[in-house]
């Protein structure tokens, strides 16, 4: 972790934006935009749910 923070590396790691998981990762994107572990599952779904929310909204 030292050897990271020297090297300005520690801002790519991060923790998973899912409450239920918290799994640490490394962000690979190019922007430091990632926010979880594995976009295929967890990402997917809190995305889905996002366009549903919104989908509903504008539906009322």
């Amino acid at each position: 972790m030292y050897e990271e923070q020297r090297s300005d590396t520690a801002r790519h790691l991060k923790a998973c934006r899912n409450p239920l998981c918290r799994v640490a990762f490394y962000d690979r994107s190019r922007y430091d935009s990632g926010v979880w572990h594995d976009v295929k599952t967890r990402g997917n779904a809190a995305n889905l749910r996002a366009y549903r929310a919104r989908r509903r909204e504008k539906e009322v």
